[in-house]
């Protein structure tokens, strides 16, 4: 199939291009669209809801979305700031390490596995709540004995809050990319976004070329969440 596509973009193996869009996608099927990449105002692009990755140029083999996410577009830029992987690196070392658990799936001992119960009022045969009808129940409780960043953790940035889950997604896909530099720039209105500016180091015939952008939703603090500042 036909693709159009930017200068950055065709720089880029298939293989890891792709590879970085299906990080981004959603596996909620409440929007089915999400769960793969699609084409949006120019761009490629892929997003889980919370954190959204877009390359410029439309690839084709993907198709337009038709969701509305223009609420991913930062309106008012009141900062802005360059930085270096190695220093957001640095900055997310300095969060504890704990022990990482894995999931543990076993039978729901309500329904026994049936995945139904009888309501306690009617009598009528409903479904399950304590499995939500799948008859298992599954929880984060099996340690692995590793050590790893408290997925938890929120990292201030400018003024803003920020899962650094979804930090650490945005390091994973820079360095899949081959980059370091990347631009900042923040919304400081209340729960404002935050966007991640990164371009290709390549050899094209104008200038400046588009960058790769990677929007980030922050999060409402809550007081018992553990908060680290990210100094860039």
């Amino acid at each position: 199939m036909e693709t159009l596509r930017d200068p950055v973009i065709t720089q880029l193996d298939d293989h890891d291009y792709d590879a970085i869009l299906k990080m981004f996608t959603s596996g909620d099927n409440t929007k089915p669209e999400l769960n793969e990449p699609f084409i949006w105002k120019g761009y490629t692009g892929a997003t889980n809801g919370h954190i959204l990755i877009l390359f410029p140029g439309e690839d084709l083999k993907y198709k337009r979305l038709t969701l509305d996410i223009n609420r991913a577009e930062i309106k008012n830029i009141t900062t802005r700031c360059t930085s270096t992987l190695q220093k957001l690196t640095e900055n997310i070392s300095k969060i504890p390490l704990i022990e990482e658990k894995i999931k543990e799936k076993w039978e729901c001992a309500q329904c026994e596995g049936s995945g139904e119960t009888e309501c306690n009022e009617c009598g009528n045969i409903i479904e399950c709540k304590e499995c939500d009808g799948t008859g298992s129940v599954e929880k984060l409780t099996k340690k692995t004995g590793n050590l790893i960043i408290n997925p938890k953790a929120i990292l201030k940035i400018e003024n803003q809050y920020f899962s650094v889950n979804l930090i650490l997604d945005f390091i994973k896909a820079c360095e899949m990319l081959g980059v370091n530099d990347f631009e900042l720039v923040v919304d400081d209105q209340e729960y404002g976004l935050a966007e991640f500016r990164v371009w290709m180091n390549i050899n094209i015939n104008y200038f400046p070329a588009f960058p790769i952008r990677i929007i980030v939703a922050p999060i409402r603090l809550d007081k018992n969440q553990l908060c680290y500042p990210c100094n860039l």
